[in-house]
């Protein structure tokens, strides 16, 4: 009989699909997994959603994620939240951001939908296209929908994000409607 058994190891040496428990403060405890290992670092990704925020409160696209509210409070509140011994260990983006949230090449690649937002250079995340992996629960445990880095490029879309369905789907919506947050980050 063949069997796939987990077990609690003591490393350094982050592998895709390794999982750790992070409590954030106030927040509770959450399931990240490692999604990807370069020589910069380990990408990980929370499980789950940790809360459910605007894009922007104002409904703009203005300036992308990384000038968003979402991004704002990311990085100065969300990160209070981090037990303090891992933030140091977190890879510092050009605009001094440590969390970040998906982007639609990591969750979907380049599909045809794709052409619909702006670009990235990210290419799909291997557990990613399992949807099982897409498919994330808000902290109230149901399913929810979550924010993806990327803007809307079409058409009257003055203020559209890119967004994962409960169903593990693309899609997106004005910026000031309330999504799920799922952080990631960069141990380096």
């Amino acid at each position: 009989m063949k069997i796939i058994r987990k077990t609690e190891i003591d490393t350094n040496i982050l592998e895709v699909g390794d999982q750790m428990e992070i409590e954030l403060s106030g927040l509770g405890k959450f399931t990240a997994t490692v999604h990807r290992v370069t020589d910069q670092g380990a990408l990980i990704i929370f499980d789950d959603c940790v809360t459910e925020r605007p894009m922007n409160e104002d409904d703009t696209k203005d300036g992308g994620f990384w000038d968003s509210d979402l991004c704002k409070w990311m990085n100065e509140e969300l990160i209070e939240a981090f037990p303090q011994e891992i933030v140091p260990a977190m890879h510092v983006y050009e605009n001094g951001s440590r969390l970040r949230i998906p982007t639609y090449g990591e969750m979907f690649g380049h599909d045809d939908y794709y052409c619909r937002f702006e670009h990235d250079k990210d290419t799909r995340l291997p557990l990613m296209a399992d949807r099982k992996n897409r498919i994330c629960m808000s902290p109230e445990d149901e399913y929810c929908w979550y924010w993806l880095q990327n803007r809307y490029r079409g058409v009257g879309s003055a203020a559209y994000f890119a967004f994962v369905t409960s169903s593990g789907n693309a899609n997106r919506y004005n910026a000031s409607y309330s999504y799920g947050v799922r952080p990631a980050f960069v141990i380096e």
